[in-house]
């Protein structure tokens, strides 16, 4: 195709889930390596920023949750399950999803070697597939997260997940939202090879304007609110210049 091993700015482009899915497997199989964070948190040459971002995060993000004993999460896109590992304690049942099996495989042996929580479960599923009857832990939950997932989907399948969201959730709950997005113009990585990542890289960074946009036709549209939103990172811990990580806590 024309836009292989581009940058795209502004176009509308898909990008290639073929090429995702493989990009994560590699991701996967560097665990060993690269160590729990870093497998999805990248930054392989910084681990310490990775450790620091984490530790950031959690404190941040946490008191904004409400958690409580009688709390059910679904992660979606959860990665090696690093949300479920910090939360379990806290909660009654966390549900962690993604679509590459590597990664639910590592999450799995990980809850069972160090946590062995009878409330913690890993499922592999496409976040599109996220219906009632497709979960094995069923609906409503109380609490969504979705931590930097939406730039891995081109914008039909962003606004198919946004639509499932309200009929996988219970009322007065909450959703988590942490996603990189374009500091100015929208950016596509079309198959792209990271020299960081040593590996061919598909997302999309959308603007704040196009995210904000699909949050209204969606969640906000069905009776959700934005209870706050910002930049997560103070500077120290951001090292790029063209997107910076937002996140949303809505409610309803």
């Amino acid at each position: 195709m024309k836009n292989k091993n581009r940058r795209v700015h502004k176009k509308i482009v898909n990008i290639n889930y073929i090429s995702t899915r493989k990009f994560f497997s590699q991701r996967a199989e560097k665990f060993d390596k690269v160590g729990k964070l870093s497998v999805t948190m990248y930054q392989d040459n910084n681990p310490e920023l990775t450790e620091q971002r984490d530790k950031y995060e959690i404190n941040k993000i946490f008191p904004m949750l409400e958690l409580t004993k009688d709390s059910r999460v679904l992660d979606i896109g959860c990665g090696v399950g690093r949300w479920g590992f910090h939360i379990i304690d806290q909660i009654s049942l966390y549900l962690g999803t993604d679509f590459c099996a590597g990664l639910i495989e590592i999450a799995c042996i990980e809850a069972e070697k160090k946590y062995q929580s009878q409330n913690l479960f890993f499922q592999e599923i496409s976040c599109t597939d996220l219906t009632p009857e497709n979960l094995i832990k069923k609906p409503p939950f109380n609490l969504i997260i979705i931590a930097g997932l939406f730039l891995y989907l081109n914008d039909i399948d962003c606004m198919k997940l946004l639509a499932l969201i309200s009929k996988l959730t219970s009322k007065h709950s909450t959703i988590y939202i942490r996603e990189p997005l374009a500091s100015e113009n929208r950016l596509t990585l079309y198959d792209y090879f990271s020299t960081e990542l040593n590996s061919n890289y598909n997302a999309i960074y959308r603007t704040e304007k196009e995210f904000s946009s699909m949050l209204n036709k969606t969640l906000l549209n069905s009776g959700f609110k934005i209870s706050d939103f910002g930049f997560l990172y103070p500077e120290e811990l951001e090292n790029r210049t063209e997107t910076k990580q937002r996140y949303f806590i809505l409610k309803d």
